[in-house]
């Protein structure tokens, strides 16, 4: 069997961050931060994040400005926040998702992502 992919998913909703978990353990390797901080020390060694924008420390917006510089993999952003999904776009997200959502399709999301990284169209 070949080696999973790495998803790290950051989110201080313990609930939430649980829930992924839970929903894509089966399919990845999951790794969990439960802010920003923690999530820029984990991010060298995932292959996609899926990162929350409000939390306490460092939010996902700030998260991702710092990690862009040297991290080319995939990021999801999910939020239930009220933030426009251009603005995470504008700070290197390559997915927006709006709380709540199906995680089937965040499944697909995170399938045809990797896939396009696995082909070298990152």
């Amino acid at each position: 069997m070949s080696q999973k992919y790495k998803i790290l998913i950051i989110d201080d909703d313990d609930t939430f961050r649980e829930f992924l978990h839970h929903s894509l353990k089966k399919d990845f390797c999951v790794i969990e931060a439960e802010n920003g901080i923690d999530g820029m020390e984990k991010a060298k060694d995932s292959d996609l994040i899926i990162t929350d924008i409000i939390m306490p420390g460092m939010n996902g917006l700030e998260m991702i400005t710092n990690l862009r510089s040297n991290f080319s993999n995939p990021i999801f952003v999910v939020s239930g926040s009220s933030v426009a999904p251009e603005m995470a776009f504008e700070f290197g997200a390559n997915l927006f998702l709006q709380k709540p959502f199906n995680p089937q399709i965040l499944k697909q999301h995170i399938n045809s992502s990797l896939s396009k990284k696995q082909d070298g169209l990152n």
